[in-house]
């Protein structure tokens, strides 16, 4: 399959509103991340009417 350019992913986000980057993390670093989310569940709730007050929400996903 050939990987899209950033500007066809930029071009995703701008139009979808998400970008998919294949192979972004190794198996072993997305074990380390859902381990991480996995120990916060239950204890980061929605703070408005607009996020649900039960709702749990993932705003950043990746950063530097």
């Amino acid at each position: 399959m050939k990987q899209a350019t950033v500007d066809q992913q930029l071009a995703q986000l701008d139009e979808v509103g998400y970008a998919f980057i294949p192979e972004f993390l190794s198996a072993t670093q997305l074990r380390q991340v859902n381990t991480l989310y996995d120990a916060m569940l239950g204890s980061h709730q929605g703070r408005n009417n607009f996020e649900g007050n039960r709702t749990e929400r993932i705003y950043t996903l990746v950063a530097p």
